[in-house]
C-alpha cells in the first residue's frame, strides 16, 4: 500500500520521508541520488559548500535521477576570519584526539568561515531544485519570492512554536518541526537553544496546530514506528538523518526497512 500525503505527493516522493541535509560530508552526492531514486526526498547540507561545487553535486544527481532533492543552507549572520586566538580553545580540546590517532596538531584556520551566502543563494537559484530549506535564521521575503517564481518550495526549521509562526508570516511553503532530540545542531533561532528543547512528537503536535502550513517533523526519527508516530500527529513528512549516516552504498536496502 502506498503512503502519500499532499506534500509527499506535491513534491512527487513515493513515500513521505525526507533524507535530512546534514553538513559537512554526510550527505554525499551519492546518498542524495540513491534517497532521491528511492522515492524519498534527497537533501544536500550545502552550508559550508563553494557555489560551484554545489552546482556540481547537483548535476552528479541529476545525471544518476530525474527524482526530486532538495538543498538546505545556514542563512544565519556568517562571521567573517576568525581570529587565531578565538579559535584556541576549540583546537584544545581536540588536540588530545589528533595525537592519539598520529595526527599533526590541530593548527588555526585562516579561512572565513563559510562561502558567502548571497552567492550560495544564487546558485541555489540556478540549480533550481525541487525544494530549498534554511536552518538557523529564516529568509527574507525577496528570496522566498525569487525561489517560489523558479519552482522551488521554501521551508525552514523551527524548534518552537514562535519560529513556526514567524515562517509562516514570511510566506515559507512549509516548516519543520525540529525537536530536541535532533543531532548534530539545532535550528534556534527567536529563542534560546536552551529554551527550545521541545521533544519532536509534542512540538510536532503543537506546530501542526499553531500554523496552517504543511508540517516535517524531525529529530530522533529512526524507524518506521517513528515515522507512522509523526505522520499520526499531523506531519506530512519524516525527515531522518542519522538513519542514513552509515548507509551511502546501502540507502536503498536501508531505505526499504525505514519505510516498513
Amino acid at each position: 500500500m502506498k503512503l502519500a500525503t499532499p506534500l509527499s505527493e506535491a513534491l512527487g516522493l513515493a513515500t513521505p520521508i525526507v533524507q535530512a541535509p546534514m553538513a559537512g560530508g554526510p550527505s554525499s552526492q551519492e546518498l542524495v541520488a540513491a534517497c532521491s531514486g528511492a522515492g524519498a526526498l534527497g537533501s544536500f547540507g550545502f552550508a559550508y559548500t563553494q557555489p560551484e561545487e554545489m552546482k556540481k553535486q547537483s548535476a552528479f544527481v541529476r545525471s544518476k535521477t530525474d527524482r526530486p532533492f532538495g538543498i538546505n543552507l545556514f542563512t544565519s549572520p556568517q562571521p567573517g576570519q576568525i581570529a587565531a586566538g578565538a579559535q584556541r580553545g576549540a583546537l584544545d580540546a581536540v588536540a588530545g584526539y589528533y595525537k592519539e590517532l598520529g595526527l599533526p596538531a590541530p593548527e588555526s584556520v585562516n579561512a572565513p568561515y563559510a562561502p558567502d551566502l548571497n552567492a550560495q543563494l544564487d546558485a541555489v537559484e540556478e540549480i533550481r531544485p525541487k525544494v530549498f530549506t534554511v536552518h538557523l535564521a529564516d529568509l527574507n521575503q525577496n528570496r522566498i519570492k525569487a525561489m517560489q517564481q523558479n519552482g522551488i518550495l521554501v521551508g525552514g526549521s523551527a524548534t518552537c512554536v514562535a519560529e513556526a509562526q514567524r515562517l509562516e508570516s514570511l510566506g515559507f511553503d512549509f516548516v519543520i518541526a525540529q525537536g530536541g532530540e535532533a543531532g548534530g545542531h539545532r535550528g534556534s533561532y527567536l529563542r534560546d537553544p536552551y529554551q527550545s528543547m521541545t521533544g519532536t512528537l509534542v512540538l510536532t503536535r503543537l506546530v501542526v496546530r499553531a500554523v496552517r502550513l504543511p508540517v516535517i517533523a524531525a529529530g530522533g526519527i529512526m524507524d518506521g514506528a517513528g515515522i507512522a508516530a509523526a505522520l499520526a500527529l499531523g506531519a506530512q513528512l519524516a525527515q531522518l538523518g542519522t538513519a542514513f549516516i552509515p548507509a551511502p552504498r546501502v540507502a536503498r536496502r536501508r531505505f526499504t526497512r525505514i519505510s516498513c
